[in-house]
C-alpha cells in the first residue's frame, strides 16, 4: 500500500498491468499520473468508506472537517470519474444510495492478528514547561533509540511545542496535559518500563530535589538519572537506579540495554520500591518538621 500523502509517483515503481485502488482521497499529483498511466493499468477502483458526497451539507460535521472533504474529495471528483473504472463502498447503505451493485460492497474485516513475540517496551519522561531544556536535549536521545529499535515506544506529556519537537520521530506518544489529579490517577493505566530523569545544569535546576526517583518508582519503572545532584549521592548506582553522564549517546545506549534486560529492570525496580517504602516509614516516624522562613 502506498501513502500518497507522503510520496510522489516518481519515487515508486508501479508495474504495467497493475490494478490500482484509490482509498478515500486523490491529490493532484497522483491524479495526473494515473491519467497518463491509465492505458498501462488493468484498472483503477475508487474505495469510499464514508458518505463523502454528503459531507458538505452535513451541518453536524465541524466546518474544518467539511472544508477538508471539499479540498481532498469534491475538487477531485471529476478526475476520479475520468480515472476510475469501478467504485467500491464500505456499506450496503452507500451502495443503495449511489446505485452500485452488491459486488461493490467491501465489508470491513479484522486485520491479520499475529501472536505477540515479545513485550513492547515503554520508556517515558514526565516533565512540564519548566523542563524545556531537558525536552530539547532528549529529542536526540529519543531519535537515536527509535532509529536503532522498533520495539520501543516513547511516552511523554506536553502541548504543541512538545508535539512539534517529537513529531517526526516514530513510535512516540505525546499526551495532552490534563488536571493534576487526573494525571496522577491515570498514569498507572499505561505500562511504564523505563523512566528517564535527565537534569541539565541551570540556575533553576540547581535547586531541584530527587522527587522523580519516587515518581518513576511509583510507576514500577527502572530509572535512569543524570549523574549530578540531586540524584548523585542519593541514587545507589546499579542498585535502585542508573546514573549517567549527560551525553546523548550514554542515554540512548542505556535505554536500549535496559530494554533488553528484563531481569535487570526487575531488580532495579524491586530495590527502588524497597527503599522508597523504608523512607516513607522513616518519614511517618518523624515527630514534626522544623519551621523556616523564605
Amino acid at each position: 500500500m502506498i501513502d500518497i500523502s507522503r510520496t510522489s509517483p516518481e519515487k515508486v515503481t508501479i508495474p504495467c498491468g497493475s490494478f490500482i485502488v484509490v482509498v478515500r482521497y486523490l491529490n493532484r499529483t497522483w491524479s495526473r499520473f494515473l491519467k497518463r498511466s491509465k492505458a498501462l493499468l488493468s484498472g483503477v477502483a475508487y474505495f469510499m468508506d464514508d458518505d463523502l458526497p454528503a459531507a458538505l451539507s452535513a451541518s453536524e460535521l465541524p466546518i474544518r472537517y467539511r472544508y477538508k472533504i471539499l479540498k481532498l474529495f469534491h475538487l477531485q471528483r471529476a478526475s476520479l470519474s475520468e480515472i476510475c473504472s469501478e467504485i467500491w463502498v464500505s456499506t450496503v447503505y452507500l451502495a443503495e444510495k449511489y446505485g452500485l451493485t452488491s459486488a461493490a460492497v467491501l465489508d470491513p474485516l479484522p486485520p491479520v492478528l499475529h501472536a505477540p513475540t515479545e513485550h513492547r517496551i515503554t520508556y517515558f519522561y514526565e516533565g512540564t514547561a519548566a523542563h524545556r531544556l531537558e525536552f530539547a536535549w532528549l529529542r536526540e536521545v529519543v531519535s537515536e533509540v527509535q532509529r536503532r529499535s522498533s520495539n520501543l515506544t516513547f511516552v511523554t506529556t506536553g502541548g504543541q511545542e512538545i508535539r512539534r519537537l517529537f513529531a517526526k520521530i516514530p513510535r512516540t506518544l505525546i499526551f495532552h496535559p490534563v488536571p493534576w489529579p487526573t494525571y496522577i490517577q491515570s498514569l498507572p493505566a499505561i505500562t511504564h518500563d523505563i523512566g528517564l530523569a535527565p537534569l541539565l545544569d541551570s540556575r533553576f535546576n540547581r535547586g531541584r530535589a530527587h522527587t522523580k526517583f519516587f515518581e518513576i518508582t511509583r510507576l514500577g519503572a527502572a530509572g535512569l538519572y543524570s549523574n549530578v545532584p540531586p540524584y548523585a549521592g542519593f541514587v545507589r548506582a546499579g542498585v535502585d537506579g542508573v546514573l549517567l553522564d549527560n551525553t546523548p549517546g550514554a542515554w540512548s545506549d542505556a535505554i536500549l540495554e535496559l530494554a533488553g534486560s528484563p531481569r535487570r529492570r526487575h531488580d532495579l525496580v524491586a530495590h527502588a520500591r524497597t527503599r522508597a517504602a523504608a523512607l516513607a516509614a522513616e518519614h511517618r516516624a518523624l515527630p514534626g518538621l522544623g519551621n523556616g522562613a523564605l
